[in-house]
């Protein structure tokens, strides 16, 4: 049987994967920022595998999230199912693990947005010398680099 203490630890932990993806999206942000589209794509790769810990995370958290007796609760009803001890342990995680995820979404949404307007720059510019290289559609470099 799965304990409380293990539930938050992998919350805990959860968190953790979600500031380190948030890190690596702001990274992205300044590489986009000065051009430096090297960098780009070596993000990409510190993100999928961040991704692949947090899915790997998310299912563990449900495992147990089922141990406990909360079998595909939200965070609201496992705080609604929850004694009150269990609640005043829970709620700062759930309210931490929430601010992180809201942040990340800003984030990314900032991401993709300068790395598109850095794709249009470059095909543009691409349209501008004569055409992409060796036939190759306009959608090439979206598709390399979202």
């Amino acid at each position: 049987m799965i304990s409380l203490e293990e539930f938050c630890a992998t919350l805990s932990q959860l968190i953790v994967v979600v500031k380190e993806i948030t890190d690596i999206e702001q990274r992205r942000i300044d590489a986009a920022s000065r051009n430096e589209h090297q960098q780009i794509e070596s993000f990409l790769n510190e993100e999928q595998a961040a991704l692949l810990s947090l899915r790997g995370l998310e299912q563990k958290r449900m495992h147990q999230a089922a141990d406990l007796g909360w079998k595909d609760f939200t965070f609201r009803q496992i705080l609604y199912a929850a004694d009150s001890e269990q609640k005043k342990i829970l709620l700062p995680l759930f309210n931490e693990l929430d601010e992180q995820v809201s942040l990340l979404k800003k984030v990314r949404a900032s991401a993709d947005r300068i790395i598109g307007l850095r794709i249009h720059e470059l095909e543009e510019a691409i349209a501008m010398a004569g055409g992409v290289p060796n036939g190759t559609s306009s959608h090439f470099f979206k598709d390399r680099y979202i």
